[in-house]
């Protein structure tokens, strides 16, 4: 019971953070939408879904292999063997950030006709920035949730996006309002946000000499969450790069608007899943079983508040103005199909953590692609910008499904 009590009050934090990030996005979202149009928004939001895969094939499985070593290290006391973990997942995280941002740069002038549809090479540019301040940046959020300070990480959590709205009052103060401004304090806000974080935390960024050691029993785990990461990304970032080269930029922005504000539901049961991860990585076999029914019960309350903001979601597509009334159903008909994502939560971390099988989540999700693209590429040109949610209500059914067959056997073995 205490656990289950201190799981409530560590998400609760966590939650709060997740919360206000999602506000502050849903509030840029809103006024950066709205006096762009649909059209620059949907290069905006382009943007963002490139670096979103991006990250994650930067990312390497490193966040995760914190959260699964470091809490255990520092429950048993080993505290130089956690110093060695933060130290060769920042050398590693350093590495791979200036390399892609490097490699983005000097590809600048062949991506933004290739991803965004234009010839000017910005877009493509910022797309480079914003993926280097995202990779340092996620490296200290990861950190502090290791440790478990959950007050701070909920501090962290909020920062991009209180940077956004600051930017863009700034512009707005000078009247500077524009799709070139806007892009910008939206592709920096990220290194902004790690820059202020050292205040709070300063990264470790020395190698022990058993670094090579320290590497190869973080690659053992991340190496599969790195690969589903990457397809989890691709599957979900995927949808807006494919209309705006199926539909237009026009289409994808109305899109666009509707999935930034859907996006928040996994944010938000990211800090459920954040606070699991840990709690299954340590848990006593025997008391798993009892945990992860009560875990459910959260997600069924989660769930509950998911299926309220369905109701309620009409009112804030209202605020973007009449150009986005179309997004309107999109965003009714994504909210719908993310209740399996909800309820597969406590299931599928349970499996990554727990029962130490990330393969199972990740070879779940490199099957669901072919089905994504295929879906994409054959509904967009007829059906436009609900083409995206059939596929995103079809993997997170079938997420739900796998997660928790492969739960149901593998508790039956230990009971």
């Amino acid at each position: 019971m205490e656990k289950f009590v201190s799981t409530l009050r560590d998400t609760t934090k966590v939650f709060l953070g997740n919360a206000a990030s999602s506000v502050l996005a849903i509030i840029f979202t809103i006024v950066a939408a709205r006096a762009l149009g649909p059209e620059s928004w949907g290069l905006v939001a382009a943007v963002g879904s490139f670096v979103g895969i991006l990250t994650a094939i930067g990312e390497l499985g490193l966040d995760a292999a914190l959260l699964k070593f470091v809490p255990s290290f520092l429950k048993e006391g080993k505290t130089k063997e956690a110093k060695e973990i933060f130290g060769a997942v920042f050398a590693l995280r350093a590495a791979t950030s200036v390399f892609l941002f490097v490699v983005i740069m000097v590809s600048a002038r062949v991506i933004s006709p290739a991803i965004f549809g234009t010839s000017d090479p910005r877009p493509a540019v910022f797309a480079g920035i914003m993926l280097f301040g995202g990779l340092i940046f996620d490296f200290q959020i990861a950190s502090v949730q290791a440790k478990q300070s959950w007050s701070l990480a909920a501090a962290f959590l909020a920062f991009v996006n209180f940077f956004r709205i600051v930017g863009f009052v700034v512009l707005s103060y000078f009247g500077k309002i524009g799709f070139i401004p806007v892009l910008a304090i939206f592709s920096l806000s990220p290194l902004i946000s790690f820059l202020f974080s050292v205040l709070f935390l300063r990264p470790a960024v020395l190698l022990d000499i058993r670094w090579k050691k320290t590497a190869g029993l973080i690659g053992s785990f991340s190496g599969w969450m790195s690969l589903n990461k990457i397809a989890s990304s691709v599957n979900s970032r995927i949808d807006v790069l494919l209309l705006i080269n199926l539909a237009g930029a026009h289409e994808a922005g109305i899109y666009a608007a509707a999935g930034r504000l859907a996006m928040g539901v996994p944010l938000i049961i990211g800090s459920f899943a954040t606070v699991l991860a840990p709690r299954f990585s340590s848990i006593d076999s025997r008391q798993i079983g009892a945990y992860f029914k009560k875990t459910m019960a959260l997600a069924g309350l989660m769930t509950a508040g998911l299926i309220f903001g369905i109701f309620v979601s009409p009112l804030v597509i209202s605020l973007f103005g009449v150009e986005y009334e179309s997004s309107r159903p999109i965003l009714q008909l994504l909210l719908v199909s993310f209740v399996p994502f909800v309820l597969a939560t406590p299931a599928v971390n349970l499996l990554i953590y727990g029962f130490k099988e990330p393969k199972i989540i990740t070879a779940t999700t490199i099957f669901q692609l072919p089905f994504i693209l295929a879906v994409n590429f054959y509904f967009i040109p007829r059906i436009g910008a609900l083409a995206p949610v059939i596929s995103i209500a079809a993997i997170n059914t079938s997420t739900l499904l796998v997660s928790y067959f492969f739960v149901w056997q593998k508790l039956r073995r230990i009971h």
